[in-house]
């Protein structure tokens, strides 16, 4: 496959990126997949109020996209078969974590907004002149 960016270069991508999403090597995808929903659990049960949790299940839900594609990539290389339904499925599956991914993302966005609002108007009021 070539580049359309640089025409000369013949290198696929799996050669250019040996491990394009990011699974760890030492461990089956599936067990990856059981891994970060043990940690997006633990996650959801922290009892924080800072947005720093927002950023963790960021990162684990964006591994949790990864690993699903991966996995359904390894299925179909052992299986050798292109069943629709269960395609549909895998994709329904990674198409949710991807949209609560981002809804978490909106939502740490809201919160740093809102902090930010709180801070300038504390500072406001500090900052007002008596009369």
């Amino acid at each position: 496959m070539t580049n359309p960016t640089f025409p000369t270069d013949t290198r696929s991508p799996a050669e250019e990126h040996p491990n394009p999403l990011g699974i760890p090597d030492d461990l089956p995808v599936h067990l990856v997949i059981k891994e970060l929903c043990n940690d997006l659990a633990r996650s959801l049960q922290t009892q924080r109020d800072d947005i720093s949790v927002l950023g963790e299940q960021v990162q684990i839900l964006n591994g949790l996209f990864n690993a699903t594609l991966a996995e359904r990539l390894n299925m179909g290389k052992q299986r050798y078969d292109s069943d629709d339904v269960m395609n549909r499925g895998w994709l329904e599956l990674a198409l949710k974590i991807q949209k609560q991914c981002m809804d978490t993302v909106r939502t740490r966005q809201a919160s740093e907004y809102m902090e930010s609002l709180r801070d300038l108007n504390a500072l406001k009021i500090h900052t007002r002149p008596t009369p």
